[in-house]
Order: structure tokens, then C-alpha cells, then sequence
């Protein structure tokens, strides 16, 4: 099966390859599997190849990021209540 022409340029074989894979993958798994990165500031969609379905993240980066944002954050309430407290 030919996904392009004859004298199709190499970034458009490319394309179409990654297409065709993408079409092939969904046929197998659904669109169940796809989804948006957790973190608030990405919005990237990805694609979960995790065995469980359990990926949030569309990098290991963005949940780092997350992550620590959140760990900070839980950081700061507790030193803020520590300092509110009566004495």
C-alpha cells in the first residue's frame, strides 16, 4: 500500500508514515488511550502506551514539573501555619 505519490518530497513520506501508524494504533486501541497532560501549563495530548492506563503526564518533565510545584506549594501552606499559629 502507497500512503503518497511517486515524487512525493521526504518530509511528506514522513508525515504520511506517522499517520498511517497513528490510524493503524487507534484502530487497535481506541481513542481511549489518548489524553492531556496534567500539568496546567502543557496542555500536550499523548498518546498512553502504559500497560495499566495509568499515564498523566505527556513527559516525564511535565510531571516532574507538576510535582514539584505541588510538593513547593504543600511546602509554603505549612510554613505559612506555622507562622499564623498562636503562640
Amino acid at each position: 500500500m502507497h500512503v503518497t505519490g511517486r515524487n512525493a518530497s521526504a518530509s511528506a513520506e514522513y508525515t504520511s508514515g506517522a499517520i498511517w501508524g497513528l490510524a493503524s494504533w487507534l484502530c487497535e486501541y481506541g481513542s481511549a488511550r489518548f489524553g492531556v497532560c496534567a500539568d496546567e501549563r502543557c496542555g500536550n495530548v499523548y498518546l498512553d502506551t502504559s500497560s495499566n492506563c495509568c499515564r498523566r503526564f505527556c513527559s516525564e518533565r511535565c510531571a516532574t514539573r507538576s510535582h514539584v510545584a505541588a510538593h513547593r506549594a504543600r511546602k509554603r501552606a505549612a510554613d505559612d501555619d506555622l507562622v499564623s499559629a498562636p503562640a
